[in-house]
């Protein structure tokens, strides 16, 4: 999904996180799959993420989160990272 020249970088950054919950965000409201949207950037940021990752990330972050509000009624988000090889951030 991402590009293979950012894979490098990532790894590195991964390297000085330590694994498990990074954030967790609760959708009650319509307004929050926009700040979703903002924190899932901020969070592909600060793992070293380029820009183009960054919007695809928080575009799709958005839009499960707006469809969790719409069609759900709600939901959670949570953005984590998981050991093995190669490591992962899930969200």
């Amino acid at each position: 999904m991402f590009g293979d020249s950012t894979l490098p970088s990532v790894r590195r950054r991964f390297k000085r996180w330590q694994l498990g919950l990074l954030l967790n965000l609760e959708i009650r409201l319509a307004p929050d799959a926009a700040y979703v949207r903002q924190k899932s950037r901020e969070v592909a940021q600060l793992l070293g993420f380029d820009r183009n990752d960054q919007t695809r990330i928080a575009s799709a972050v958005s839009e499960i989160a707006r469809n969790a509000w719409q069609y759900a009624g709600g939901g959670s988000v949570t953005f984590s990272l998981v050991s093995g090889t190669p490591q992962s951030f899930v969200i």
